[in-house]
């Protein structure tokens, strides 16, 4: 305890001295907002608001990954002036009428991009569309998943911020009498280096998840990351470049996260080529403990909503040239099955009362506890189920494809369920060590709880829904250093 306790104090004098460090800021703004689902499922769309709260001008990466292994559909930038918010709605092709399967964004704005939206995408009212594109995991670049336009249908995203806008690329995107003047000098993405300063932070962004016939509505807001760069790393659209890998380091040579452990703070330094530790080990989470409902009177449904949004860098084969996947995740996608990532965790259940589905049966010995089925997705959803109700195609409250299950006996249609992450009774998951030795157990995980209540009773012959979406509960991840094991 007294070595964590000395971390704690360095990391509050390096703070103090304003040292460059990755931090996930509570209050919802950063230069890295990660959110942790999309969908176009069952005639829904995503709605998306990104705002920046700065009175700098920035442009920032927009990028959407698939659900099975994080492998891009598109990216472009957008050019935020000063205190502007972009908006966008994602839909499916086939809901619209247009030729395709897969998902599409919808410009609601006139934000300059790069690249622009393309003119022969225009929908009958003028505003102009992208379809999301099966490029990176097609072909040559095939992974073991489907193959198909579905594939992008559902998955999360993430914003960057690349760099503040000074100069002339400044004036081309600030809005005169509500349009940019000049998006076309800046929609084939070179810009002045002069005009780049390094980014400032201050984004906010929030999404939405809404079926207009059923009437639900599940909105929540973005992870935010803060001090992740402390240069500009801009690059124009069609880049790989910039995400997490690319965080800067500080005078030390090493790329630092400030982790907030059980009300203290652990300074974990990191050497470039594990830039992205640093961020997993900010998202790192050794359990996620959060409510369900599915009791029968009140019509309700519960999905879980959890993406682990670094974890292709650790078990993608076309990132991994050693082709071995990377602690804290266990295999490579596609290595014992096509099309997964197989992560095991433990699971437990528990009623109002407290009492544990998987506690003490009163036979001695005890039986057996089963496994639970591991998580094969970068973006996962967990339904619960009656007992007697077969496994669903789709999710009942987001519509999510392939959702893993829990059935439960009516003893247990309310209450709180516990995914642990630290391994689960199986090989622990810990993060790779930091310059000191020190390894965080736990896995990089965000997302909420979806929960729906149908009311029969509202109108005759007319359902109500009420819908929320509530953030995911997590417990911090233990820590294992040479000097100091807090894992149980």
């Amino acid at each position: 305890m007294k070595r964590f306790m000395t971390t704690v104090l360095s990391a509050g004098v390096l703070c103090a001295q304003g040292a460059a460090a990755m931090t996930l800021n509570p209050r919802g703004t950063g230069q890295v907002l990660l959110f942790p689902y999309f969908t176009v499922n069952r005639h829904q769309q995503t709605l998306i608001s990104v705002s920046n709260l700065t009175e700098a001008s920035k442009v920032a990466r927009v990028r959407f990954r698939e659900a099975y292994n994080g492998r891009e559909v598109l990216d472009f930038n957008v050019f935020l002036p000063a205190q502007a918010t972009w908006t966008s709605a994602l839909f499916s092709l086939d809901d619209a009428g247009l030729g395709g399967a897969g998902a599409a964004i919808l410009s609601n704005d006139s934000l300059c991009t790069n690249p622009a939206f393309n003119a022969a995408n225009t929908l009958p009212d003028g505003r102009r569309y992208q379809p999301f594109l099966n490029y990176a995991y097609t072909g040559a670049q095939a992974d073991t998943g489907p193959t198909d336009d579905v594939r992008t249908r559902e998955g999360f995203f993430e914003i960057v911020e690349m760099a503040e806008l000074v100069g002339a690329t400044r004036v081309d995107i600030l809005p005169v009498n509500g349009v940019p003047p000049a998006c076309g000098r800046v929609a084939g993405g070179d810009l002045p280096a002069a005009d780049l300063l390094p980014p400032g932070g201050g984004l906010s962004g929030s999404m939405a998840i809404v079926d207009v016939p059923i009437g639900t509505f599940y909105a929540t807001s973005a992870t935010a990351l803060d001090g992740v760069f402390t240069q500009p790393v801009y690059a124009p659209s069609g880049s790989v470049a910039p995400d997490l890998r690319n965080a800067s380091a500080g005078a030390n040579g090493f790329v630092s996260a400030y982790v907030p452990i059980n009300g203290a703070m652990l300074a974990l330094d990191y050497a470039p080529e594990q830039a992205v530790d640093a961020a997993s080990a900010l998202l790192a989470t050794s359990e996620i403990a959060t409510d369900y409902d599915i009791s029968a009177s009140a019509g309700a449904q519960t999905d879980w909503v959890f993406t682990f949004p670094t974890k292709h860098f650790y078990v993608d084969p076309q990132i991994l040239t050693n082709r071995q996947a990377l602690a804290p995740f266990e295999e490579l996608f596609g290595q014992s099955a096509p099309g997964r990532s197989q992560v095991g965790i433990g699971v437990h259940i528990f009623d109002r009362t407290g009492r544990d589905l998987f506690g003490p049966t009163g036979i001695d010995p005890p039986p057996p506890r089963p496994l639970p089925p591991p998580l094969p997705y970068e973006t996962q959803v967990v339904t619960f189920l009656p007992a007697a109700q077969p496994q669903p195609i789709a999710s009942p409250a987001l519509a999510a494809t392939h959702p893993q299950s829990a059935s439960l006996t009516q003893e247990y249609a309310v209450g709180v369920a516990h995914l642990n992450f630290s391994g689960g009774g199986l090989a622990p998951h810990d993060l790779r060590a930091a310059h000191d030795g020190t390894q965080l157990r736990g896995l990089p995980a965000i997302g909420f709880e979806a929960i729906n209540y149908v009311n029969a009773n509202a109108t005759p012959g007319v359902l109500a829904n009420y819908s929320a979406a509530l953030p995911m509960r997590s417990l911090a991840p233990c820590v294992v250093s040479p000097a100091l094991m807090s894992c149980p």
